[in-house]
Protein backbone atom coordinates (compact mmCIF):
# COMPACT_ATOMS: atom_id res chain seq x y z
CA UNK A 1 0.00 0.00 0.00
CA UNK A 2 1.35 3.73 -0.79
CA UNK A 3 1.64 6.18 1.76
CA UNK A 4 -0.77 8.31 -0.33
CA UNK A 5 -3.71 5.36 0.01
CA UNK A 6 -3.75 5.71 4.08
CA UNK A 7 -6.10 6.26 5.74
CA UNK A 8 -6.20 10.35 7.01
CA UNK A 9 -5.67 11.11 9.51
CA UNK A 10 -2.70 8.53 9.96
CA UNK A 11 -3.36 5.65 13.22
CA UNK A 12 -1.24 6.28 16.00
CA UNK A 13 1.62 3.94 16.47
CA UNK A 14 1.78 2.58 12.32
CA UNK A 15 5.05 1.96 10.38
CA UNK A 16 5.09 5.72 8.52
CA UNK A 17 4.10 7.46 11.53
CA UNK A 18 7.03 5.82 13.94
CA UNK A 19 9.78 7.20 11.41
CA UNK A 20 8.24 10.74 10.83
CA UNK A 21 5.38 10.67 8.57
CA UNK A 22 3.33 13.58 9.71
CA UNK A 23 -0.41 12.87 11.94
CA UNK A 24 -1.63 14.71 8.46
CA UNK A 25 -3.79 16.63 11.16
CA UNK A 26 -1.26 19.84 10.76
CA UNK A 27 0.66 21.10 7.93
CA UNK A 28 4.07 20.74 9.61
CA UNK A 29 3.75 17.47 12.31
CA UNK A 30 6.37 15.12 10.96
CA UNK A 31 9.40 13.85 13.49
CA UNK A 32 12.78 13.40 12.21
CA UNK A 33 14.28 12.21 15.54
CA UNK A 34 15.27 8.36 16.14
CA UNK A 35 13.56 6.46 18.81
CA UNK A 36 13.27 3.22 20.89
CA UNK A 37 10.05 2.33 18.87
CA UNK A 38 11.75 2.77 15.55
CA UNK A 39 14.49 0.47 16.49
CA UNK A 40 12.06 -2.39 17.93
CA UNK A 41 10.47 -2.08 14.61
CA UNK A 42 12.88 -2.64 12.66
CA UNK A 43 14.21 -5.31 14.19
CA UNK A 44 10.98 -6.88 15.53
CA UNK A 45 7.83 -5.69 13.41
CA UNK A 46 5.66 -6.94 11.13
CA UNK A 47 6.74 -4.94 8.09
CA UNK A 48 10.59 -5.97 8.35
CA UNK A 49 9.00 -9.73 8.82
CA UNK A 50 6.93 -9.60 5.92
CA UNK A 51 9.70 -8.20 3.70
CA UNK A 52 12.11 -11.10 4.97
CA UNK A 53 9.68 -14.04 4.84
CA UNK A 54 6.31 -13.11 3.01
CA UNK A 55 6.43 -16.04 -0.08
CA UNK A 56 3.78 -13.12 -1.73
CA UNK A 57 6.25 -10.14 -1.82
CA UNK A 58 8.28 -9.34 -4.43
CA UNK A 59 12.00 -10.07 -2.81
CA UNK A 60 10.52 -13.76 -2.01
CA UNK A 61 9.18 -13.99 -5.79
CA UNK A 62 12.63 -13.09 -7.23
CA UNK A 63 14.56 -15.59 -5.18
CA UNK A 64 12.36 -18.95 -6.25
CA UNK A 65 13.09 -17.46 -9.69
CA UNK A 66 17.06 -17.43 -9.29
CA UNK A 67 19.07 -19.83 -10.84
CA UNK A 68 21.76 -19.89 -8.83
CA UNK A 69 22.89 -19.10 -5.40
CA UNK A 70 24.90 -16.39 -7.00
CA UNK A 71 21.98 -14.77 -8.53
CA UNK A 72 19.90 -14.77 -5.22
CA UNK A 73 22.69 -12.84 -3.30
CA UNK A 74 22.67 -10.32 -6.48
CA UNK A 75 18.46 -10.33 -5.88
CA UNK A 76 19.13 -9.43 -2.29
CA UNK A 77 22.05 -6.85 -2.52
CA UNK A 78 20.00 -5.32 -5.49
CA UNK A 79 16.75 -5.15 -3.61
CA UNK A 80 18.03 -3.77 -0.33
CA UNK A 81 20.88 -1.71 -1.19
CA UNK A 82 20.39 -1.61 -5.09
CA UNK A 83 23.96 -2.33 -5.63
CA UNK A 84 25.72 -5.54 -6.35
CA UNK A 85 27.69 -7.51 -3.64
CA UNK A 86 31.48 -6.61 -3.37
CA UNK A 87 33.67 -9.91 -4.11
CA UNK A 88 34.24 -9.90 0.25
CA UNK A 89 30.45 -9.71 0.71
CA UNK A 90 29.90 -13.03 -1.66
CA UNK A 91 32.76 -14.44 -0.34
CA UNK A 92 31.21 -13.66 2.99
CA UNK A 93 27.33 -14.47 2.59
CA UNK A 94 27.36 -16.97 -0.67
CA UNK A 95 27.32 -19.81 1.71
CA UNK A 96 24.48 -19.06 3.55
CA UNK A 97 22.22 -18.77 0.43
CA UNK A 98 21.78 -22.66 0.75
CA UNK A 99 19.01 -21.88 3.76
CA UNK A 100 15.38 -20.29 3.72
CA UNK A 101 16.24 -19.35 6.95
CA UNK A 102 19.75 -17.86 6.20
CA UNK A 103 18.44 -16.15 4.44
CA UNK A 104 15.98 -14.71 5.93
CA UNK A 105 18.27 -13.72 8.81
CA UNK A 106 20.39 -11.99 6.15
CA UNK A 107 17.48 -9.93 4.60
CA UNK A 108 16.54 -8.92 7.92
CA UNK A 109 20.03 -8.07 9.11
CA UNK A 110 21.11 -5.81 6.07
CA UNK A 111 17.37 -4.07 6.47
CA UNK A 112 19.23 -3.33 9.79
CA UNK A 113 22.45 -2.36 8.95
CA UNK A 114 24.01 1.27 8.94
CA UNK A 115 24.11 0.96 5.28
CA UNK A 116 20.29 1.16 5.05
CA UNK A 117 19.83 4.19 7.03
CA UNK A 118 17.60 6.26 5.78
CA UNK A 119 18.85 10.04 5.54
CA UNK A 120 16.66 13.07 4.74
Amino acid sequence: MRASELATPVNNGGFLQQFGASDRKTPNAANTTASIPQVLTLLNGREISHIAASRKGSLQKSLLKARSDSDKLDIIFLSIYATHPSAKEKEQFLPMMKSANQIRTLTKAMLNSKRFLFIQ
